[in-house]
């Protein structure tokens, strides 16, 4: 079952949501420094997040560098593009608009077709 939504940016129940496996992000993607990532933490003031979502990413991980925590998020745009296809995000501060939505899968063990 899949389960879109939209809603404001929580930082807590993401956490929460990732807990639970990998979560889709909608994310503003048309910025430079989106675009141009070549690694680190990408922080907030250089990522437009004026509009709507243009992008998805797969929100995978999060951790803490030098003492700032962050989002680990894998790209589609490949393994040459950020750090081996993925990107750090600045955690708690909807960088890129990652806040946007979320789409969440939920697995059925019970399935008939199984």
């Amino acid at each position: 079952m899949v389960t879109p939504l939209n809603t404001t940016y929580n930082n807590e129940a993401l956490s929460d949501f990732l807990a639970e496996g990998p979560v889709v992000v909608f994310t503003k993607s048309s910025s430079p420094a989106f675009q141009s990532y070549a690694g680190g933490i990408l922080d907030s003031s250089e990522c437009n997040t004026a509009g709507l979502p243009d992008h998805s990413l797969l929100l995978v991980g999060e951790g803490v560098e030098n003492g700032v925590e962050y989002w680990l998020a894998r790209n589609s745009y490949g393994e040459d593009w950020g750090e081996n296809g993925y990107i750090r995000l600045t955690k708690g501060t909807n960088v890129c608009g990652i806040g946007y939505g979320y789409v969440l899968v939920q697995w059925v063990t019970n399935n008939k077709h199984q």
